[in-house]
Formats: C-alpha cells, sequence, structure tokens
C-alpha cells in the first residue's frame, strides 16, 4: 500500500476538493490526476482489506472505502448539478472542465438542444386524438358522488366512464343517474341542474 503520507495526502486533496466544492458555487478547478490517484486509492484499501488477517482491521479497510467513495459519489454529482444548471442558464458549460465531464457536458447539450426542437415542431401531440366535449343542453343533468367504487361504463350518452373511486363527483346525464341506480351502484344526487 502507499506510504502513510501518501494515503492522508490523498484523502485530504479529496475533502480539501469535496469541501471547495459544496461551499462554492462556481465550479472549481480540480486536478486532473485527482479522480485517477482516488481510483488506484480505492484499489488499494480493497486489496488491503481482502490481505488484513484481523477482522477488525478489515473492516476499518471496508469503511475507508465506502466513506472515499461517498465522498467521491457526491462530489462528482455536485459537479454535475453545477455543470448542468450553467448549461440550462447560459446554453455553455463552465470552462474547467475534467476530460469526463466534458463529455457529460456535450451529451446535456445534444439533449437539451434536441428537445427544444421538439417543442418548436411539436405543438399538441395529443391534438388529433382529442374528444371535444360538448354538453347538450337539453339532456337534465345531475352533479353526484359515488359512494362508492364503480365499475367502468358507458352511459346514455356515449361517454365512457372509468376510474369512478368513492367520493368521485360526476356531472352525469340522469339517465346515467337512474342506470347506475338500477345496477345498485352507490351513488347519491347532490345537485340537480
Amino acid at each position: 500500500m502507499e506510504s502513510k503520507k501518501s494515503f492522508i495526502e490523498t484523502l485530504t486533496n479529496l475533502i480539501l476538493a469535496w469541501t471547495k466544492e459544496y461551499e462554492n458555487s462556481d465550479l472549481q478547478d480540480i486536478d486532473p490526476d485527482l479522480f485517477s490517484s482516488i481510483s488506484f486509492f480505492l484499489a488499494e484499501l480493497e486489496k488491503k482489506a481482502l490481505e488484513e488477517e484481523n477482522s477488525i482491521s478489515r473492516e476499518i479497510f471496508s469503511m475507508y472505502k465506502k466513506i472515499v467513495e461517498w465522498i467521491l459519489a457526491d462530489l462528482t454529482l455536485i459537479r454535475k448539478l453545477k455543470i448542468a444548471s450553467r448549461i440550462i442558464a447560459y446554453e455553455q458549460p463552465p470552462k474547467k472542465l475534467l476530460p469526463e465531464e466534458i463529455a457529460f457536458a456535450d451529451a446535456l447539450k445534444i439533449v437539451l438542444e434536441a428537445s427544444e426542437r421538439k417543442e418548436r415542431v411539436v405543438e399538441d401531440p395529443l391534438k388529433s386524438v382529442r374528444v371535444k366535449c360538448s354538453k347538450d343542453e337539453t339532456i337534465e343533468r345531475l352533479i353526484v358522488i359515488s359512494q362508492s367504487k364503480l365499475r367502468s361504463f358507458v352511459g346514455a350518452d356515449t361517454l365512457v366512464y372509468r376510474g369512478l373511486r368513492k367520493g368521485t363527483i360526476m356531472n352525469i346525464p340522469k339517465k346515467n343517474y337512474e342506470l347506475l341506480v338500477s345496477k345498485k351502484a352507490y351513488v347519491k344526487s347532490i345537485y340537480q341542474g
């Protein structure tokens, strides 16, 4: 394993980079070699944990590894959130990106540009299948509340009524109300209009 000095130095560099990143709103400069040294450090911790005969020592190395992985994941997440917010706000990524962050920023820009094009091209994707609801004023209607869950049904007005749960309030033709009552459905008229 690395010497104690480089072990502490690597861990210290990670914690300092992580702390600077979450304390500042701008993307911070990070040594490009930090992530590779952390990857090497994690591999060494795992190797050391497997080599240890003492179960307590194995557990300690395992916990160190989990802590370092968590800090690394959080640092990566914070940086990606800053990159994403910068791209969304200014349509440009920050300048201080690591190579893997450049790939992330490029992919995000492509996705955002594609979604903006779709928004402009497609007005209402459901426009052709939307049903225009027209209420026939000559039909006597009732406002009713269901007292229990009701099965889907086709009403006298040829509309399909579905997803009716206890407490659902409906404005339905009086014929539909009579149909429900004849089928022993638990509905209660609360207003006739």
